[in-house]
């Protein structure tokens, strides 16, 4: 016969599951499920990478990227490019870009997102540019494809120092369709 004590906790255990269980149905509420997600969907580091960083294990990131449908992503689709060790470590290539290696190949870091986001390789008459001028920020949102004679062009024209400026005071935008930077009020 079981006593008292056992009967409670054996209740307060299953009140506990169910509760779980509801959680486990919600949608993101919390500022970490909604982080989880947004680094996932930047798509530069692993459901791994991502439980390091915010000190949970990986299968709970799993669960909560599989809770809110997020749609997996799986080797075929270039994860494996962000599997390699090198990806984690500060490398720094001699014009300031962060680096890593891949199959055995020195790649800058701003190149694998841009690919990873347009689904194919750079071409050689292609170049990636850094709209804030920062060549560590590699999110997708300050990355913009361009010709290299585009490239060139908004390089040489003298003026990166006062655009660097004017963007951090809010004064100075990029135009994404023209492709070149603009005074935010016209």
């Amino acid at each position: 016969m079981k006593n008292n004590a056992s009967i409670d906790y054996q209740k307060e255990t299953m009140e506990t599951k169910t509760t779980r269980r509801e959680l486990n149905k919600t949608p993101a509420d919390t500022s970490l499920e909604k982080n989880i997600i947004k680094d996932y969907n930047d798509g530069v580091i692993t459901t791994k990478e991502i439980g390091e960083k915010h000190n949970i294990p990986r299968h709970t990131v799993y669960n909560i990227l599989k809770r809110n449908d997020i749609t997996m992503r799986n080797i075929s689709q270039g994860v494996s490019l962000f599997k390699n060790r090198n990806l984690k470590k500060n490398r720094i290539d001699v014009n300031g870009y962060p680096i890593t290696t891949v199959n055995r190949k020195t790649v800058k870091k701003h190149k694998i997102v841009m690919e990873k986001k347009l689904n194919r390789k750079i071409g050689k008459e292609e170049s990636i540019h850094h709209i804030d001028f920062n060549k560590n920020n590699n999110n997708i949102k300050n990355l913009i494809l361009m010709t290299n004679s585009e490239h060139r062009k908004l390089h040489s024209s003298g003026i990166q120092e006062i655009v660097e400026i004017g963007m951090k005071r809010g004064y100075v935008i990029f135009n994404k369709k023209l492709k070149k930077y603009r005074w935010k009020n016209d």
